[in-house]
């Protein structure tokens, strides 16, 4: 009987379960870290870091850059070759993964908006409150508005 088992009998319920929980994901983690290369949170993070570092090009009102961006299988649009598919049925064999994503770099389009505007249920104005850094500005937008407005 292990220790799950012996607490749950014992009636310790909450903590049976919880001692069941990371049990289980120990004995995953084993079988994962005996059998696949990994990565951890921290290199994925530095990667991205130095891919946009590496990638981005900036301008007053957008920055372009490219990501490793992890999809979950079930959304991925694509199919993976036969040798991928393979190897996928040997690891949901081991039965060590909750989940599976395809990792794909990808080129984002971030476009900059520091202005922070209030808004009101049922008014469609933006009323301004404050900006920051040195993109687009409350101003540009004011002074486009009343360029056209000089232009009718």
């Amino acid at each position: 009987m292990n220790t799950a088992e012996k607490l749950q009998e014992l009636g310790f319920g909450l903590i049976a379960k919880q001692v069941a929980a990371k049990d289980a994901m120990n004995s995953k983690v084993h079988i994962a870290y005996n059998n696949y290369e990994f990565i951890t949170h921290k290199e994925y993070l530095d990667f991205n870091r130095d891919l946009r570092k590496r990638t981005e090009i900036k301008d007053k009102y957008e920055s372009t850059f490219d990501a490793l961006i992890l999809t979950n299988i079930t959304n991925y649009p694509e199919l993976p070759p036969a040798h991928v598919l393979s190897s996928l049925q040997i690891a949901k064999d081991r039965n060590c993964f909750d989940t599976f994503e395809i990792a794909k770099i990808e080129s984002i389009k971030e476009v900059i908006d520091p202005i922070l505007f209030g808004r009101i249920n049922g008014c469609s104005d933006m009323f301004f409150i404050d900006q920051w850094d040195n993109d687009v500005k409350f101003e540009d937008i004011k002074q486009t508005v009343k360029s056209i407005d000089d232009l009718k």
